[in-house]
């Protein structure tokens, strides 16, 4: 190969890569996001007990935490200076990636206060009756 086609296929072949393992994380996470949604959604319907949106919140806290754990996972690997990433491609994935499941954390907990706020509302309305 000479030398030109050496200089092209290599950050080509790694912009390739780092894209394609992107996609992959992103991908299982979101579709672990739907199931848990789904599994949610049917179980606490508009006629949901006060329990159950407990037990929604605590499934939807538990979720961002491992989100959370995630993220900073990634972010620790992105700020690790030994990394052999001259042009900041991997860095640069991983910082996505970390933001990535930082924002979907942040969506979860949003989730688990809602049905946190729920579970509270109805208790108290049936302390009232």
């Amino acid at each position: 190969m000479n030398r030109i086609g050496h200089i092209i296929s290599v950050p080509t072949v790694c912009i390739a890569i780092m894209s394609l393992s992107l996609i992959g994380m992103t991908g299982y996470t979101f579709a672990g996001d739907q199931i848990l949604s789904r599994d949610l959604v049917s179980r606490v319907s508009s006629q949901g007990t006060a329990d159950e949106h407990r037990g929604a919140a605590i499934i939807y806290r538990e979720r961002a935490r491992q989100l959370e754990a995630e993220a900073a996972q990634y972010a620790r690997e992105a700020a690790d200076t030994s990394l052999q990433d001259s042009k900041g491609f991997r860095r640069g994935a991983l910082k996505m990636a970390a933001g990535s499941l930082q924002r979907q954390a942040d969506e979860m907990k949003q989730l688990s206060a809602h049905h946190q706020k729920q579970a509270d509302s109805m208790t108290a309305h049936q302390k009232e009756q």
